[in-house]
């Protein structure tokens, strides 16, 4: 609970953020959180219930990562920090095959798709978390009503956790490579196309959903390792937590610095209200003592493991990343979600970044990331555009 008088200053609050969040050292680690959306085989514009995925995936401690679940019943996999990129995939790739077999036999698939494009946004997972996360969003936290929903209950992605770096110098070479990479990947592997109503205009509406939500927590962050502690405390608070399972939406919109200096009717924030603020700050790369790449689409069963073997080469590759810096593309986040590759600078970057990662990248690693760049990169083109040649040619 908040506290009920000060007791948190905004000088121990970017401590605690850098400390928390900055704090670089360690083996270096890579791992990756898998989600895909689940539908019917035999009807798949039927809500399913929360129970029925849960049960056909059997959480039996079978799995070699963690299982969950997301607010519309999407499935997620996160591996455990592995020493490098090809374990990670070795490890997740077992998991998703059990996972595959073990809905099928319950009559349910797996989608190749980032978005669902058969059903609206339908909250199955009724935890308090997400029911005040869904009324900030309805209340004013996204342009739209619609668009937290969507993005909550709708959506899929691949995210990248990679080392944050050993010492200080190399995290903050580490972070401005992934933020140059950002829009680049997010266009790269764009695969959200088509939605209940049909297509969206976006090849990655995931990702323009994100784009729509209060940018106090979803922008990119700007400036590096150094501006990160004021990215947090100047946004927007979510919800104030009156007990484990109580979450009061503020009424009138305010950061967590206003929080700490002028106080809530609740009261003034603790450490604890801090921590939990953390997990509510959602920039396409976000650090948690590692480096989380949180603007990737689902790209399909065959390519999910590409994005985390690219953005993995890449992040050490300063020389490759200058290069595709050059294109302008690693401000263009609306670009790379409205139009994917068919963008001239976002297909130079792309075109750059996947030749220099490839360097780094062997084995049949090397062969599917080949698979993906001569299909998809070298022909201007992303899952997204297959699945709307797919929707024409139906149609």
């Amino acid at each position: 609970m908040p506290a009920p008088s000060r007791c948190l200053s905004p000088e121990i609050a970017t401590e605690y953020i850098d400390d928390t969040c900055l704090a670089p050292g360690g083996a270096r680690r890579v791992g990756v959180e898998v989600e895909w959306i689940v539908h019917d085989e035999a009807a798949p514009g039927r809500h399913l219930p929360l129970d029925e995925v849960t049960a056909a995936a059997g959480d039996d401690g079978a799995y070699c990562g963690r299982l969950s679940f997301e607010p519309g019943g999407q499935v997620e996999i996160s591996s455990r920090p592995c020493a490098d990129a090809t374990a990670a995939v070795a490890e997740t790739t077992a998991d998703a095959e059990l996972l595959e077999h073990r809905l099928g036999s319950c009559g349910l698939v797996i989608s190749d798709a980032a978005r669902d494009p058969w059903r609206a946004p339908r909250r199955v997972l009724r935890v308090p978390r997400y029911a005040a996360m869904e009324r900030y969003f309805r209340g004013g936290g996204a342009r739209g009503p619609e668009v937290g929903p969507t993005m909550m209950c709708t959506t899929a992605s691949v995210q990248a956790n990679l080392a944050l770096g050993a010492d200080a110098v190399e995290a903050e070479r580490r972070w401005r490579n992934a933020a140059v990479a950002g829009a680049v990947l997010a266009a790269a592997f764009a695969n959200s196309p088509i939605g209940p109503q049909g297509p969206t205009g976006w090849k990655s509406s995931r990702l323009a959903s994100w784009l729509a939500i209060d940018s106090s927590r979803t922008a990119p962050v700007a400036g590096g390792t150094a501006a990160w502690s004021r990215y947090v405390l100047d946004a927007r608070v979510m919800f104030v937590r009156r007990a484990h399972d109580d979450y009061v939406v503020p009424h009138d919109p305010i950061t967590f610095a206003d929080w700490i200096e002028d106080g809530h009717a609740l009261g003034h924030p603790t450490i604890d209200d801090l921590d939990y603020h953390l997990t509510t700050v959602f920039p396409p790369v976000r650090p948690r003592g590692w480096l989380e790449l949180r603007m990737i689409d689902m790209p399909g069963r065959r390519w999910w493991p590409v994005p985390l073997f690219v953005a993995d080469a890449l992040l050490d590759d300063d020389a490759a990343l200058a290069r595709a810096a050059t294109t302008g593309a690693e401000s263009r986040w609306d670009v790379a979600a409205r139009f994917g590759l068919a963008d001239p600078r976002l297909a130079a970057a792309a075109a750059i970044c996947f030749d220099a990662a490839r360097e780094h990248i062997d084995g049949d690693a090397a062969d599917l990331v080949d698979d993906y760049a001569e299909r998809f990169v070298r022909r201007g083109r992303t899952p997204a555009d297959d699945a709307l040649d797919a929707a024409v040619a139906i149609a």
